[in-house]
């Protein structure tokens, strides 16, 4: 609890990845993300998300093309299909900038132990 609200770390990396896209979507359509709204019950903004993962990508964690890849079907709502030979190679790149993404953020307890 922080000043009386309640903080809910997210429970996965994928949920906090979504999270993110759908407010930079909401974003791009006009609204704004105000620190009084419920959006504040997460335990970082999605302005946080975004700057972690260059710092990822600057760190040379993750490349460029774990970022496509992670901007892409994060903004489709959904995870690469690993059984589709189409999204074989973009659910590996997925896999692999998902953990890195991971890592960071349970270590900044922005995911649930």
């Amino acid at each position: 609890m922080d000043g009386g609200r309640i903080i809910n770390p997210f429970s996965s990396v994928e949920e906090a990845w979504f999270w993110f896209t759908r407010c930079q979507l909401a974003r791009w359509e006009g609204a704004r993300i105000d620190t009084g709204s419920k959006l504040d019950e997460r335990p970082c903004g999605p302005d946080d998300i975004y700057r972690w993962a260059c710092d990822l990508y600057r760190t040379r964690a993750i490349g460029p093309a774990h970022l496509e890849i992670m901007a892409e079907y994060g903004f489709l709502g959904r995870t690469p299909d690993m059984h589709l030979d189409a999204e074989l190679i973009d659910g590996l790149l997925w896999a692999e900038g998902m953990h890195q993404l991971d890592k960071l953020l349970r270590t900044k307890g922005m995911i649930e132990p």
